[in-house]
């Protein structure tokens, strides 16, 4: 098992949905949905820099097709 990655539940974003962050640290957590019914995951620096370079690939991609 990975000790990099510890998963709870999945989730499907929609258009509209909130997303709220906060900086604590070197970690930085996100809130998607509402604080009363939302769902929490936390990324460290690093490992946001990764997301989001994917994250890139996947828009780059996707505008290209």
């Amino acid at each position: 098992m990975s000790q990099d990655l510890n998963v709870g539940s999945w989730v499907i974003v929609r258009r509209g949905c909130p997303i709220a962050y906060c900086v604590n640290g070197e970690e930085i957590e996100f809130r998607l949905g509402s604080r009363h019914d939302g769902f929490d995951f936390v990324f460290e620096v690093a490992a946001l820099e990764a997301f989001v370079e994917a994250s890139q690939e996947v828009l780059a991609e996707l505008t290209r097709a």
